[in-house]
């Protein structure tokens, strides 16, 4: 079965990408205090011409590609907890501040609030030390995934180059540039799941938003990784026989 290529389509229904948060004189803002109240930033990928979207607190973060949730400053682990609140939530439930956010992480809540502090520091995806991270999650700072110290590259085929497209991501290795320097060859996805993986190196894999919940709910509901394209396939409803339920391999 020749897999089916999704792309990161544009989800926005105004047919525009989400690049930043709008500022008041209409420049665009990579870092605000609240994300979820400050409006986001569109851009027609088309003219170029930019317009002013609504907040996340009135729409969530469901309808964001990868690309647009690492432009506006999420981590990997804030849009899991995230994508897992809104799917186990009565329809319209969204997080609707930082303090929010910030409950939700640390186990709570979101509406429990008290007590829970805001400390965050821009600085590029990545680059926060262990000692940073062990500090707690009032401590996270913004833009900053924590848990990987390796980013993904590219592909390579069997021989270790480069290459773009690979037959089968989740069998293919990839090369990834260690948190301390130096570039290594990594083991299949099929081995190590992708929900351990940071959303920029998903989105230079390519990987698209879908794919990432239904990969998402997969291994948290079965504990188990996608084998295979055809294996994702069955999973997100493209199996050639409708009646077919995702297997545990």
């Amino acid at each position: 079965m020749t897999r089916i290529r999704r792309k990161e389509e544009l989800m926005q229904p105004t047919g525009m990408r989400v690049i930043g948060f709008s500022g008041e004189d209409g420049s665009t803002l990579n870092d605000v205090e609240d994300r979820f109240n400050t409006p986001v930033q569109l851009e027609d990928p088309d003219t170029g011409r930019l317009q002013w979207g609504d907040t996340l607190a009135g729409n969530g973060i469901r309808d964001l590609t990868l690309a647009e949730v690492i432009a506006l400053g999420f981590t990997t682990i804030e849009y899991q907890w995230m994508l897992r609140y809104e799917l186990e939530s009565p329809k319209g439930s969204f997080i609707r501040n930082e303090f929010e956010l910030n409950a939700l992480v640390a186990g709570h809540e979101p509406s429990k609030t008290n007590g829970i502090r805001l400390a965050y520091q821009h600085a590029p995806e990545g680059s926060v030390t262990r000692a940073q991270f062990e500090r707690g999650t009032n401590h996270r700072q913004r833009g900053v995934d924590q848990n990987w110290p390796h980013h993904a590259l590219g592909w390579v085929d069997e021989q270790g180059n480069r290459v773009q497209h690979v037959p089968d991501r989740f069998k293919a290795r990839y090369l990834y540039d260690g948190y301390f320097g130096g570039r290594q060859i990594m083991e299949p996805l099929s081995e190590k799941g992708v929900t351990v993986m940071e959303l920029t190196s998903l989105v230079v894999l390519g990987f698209s938003a879908d794919e990432y919940r239904a990969i998402h709910a997969y291994e948290e509901e079965t504990g188990s990784f996608v084998q295979s394209e055809n294996h994702l396939d069955e999973i997100m409803g493209f199996s050639r026989d409708p009646g077919l339920k995702p297997p545990s391999r």
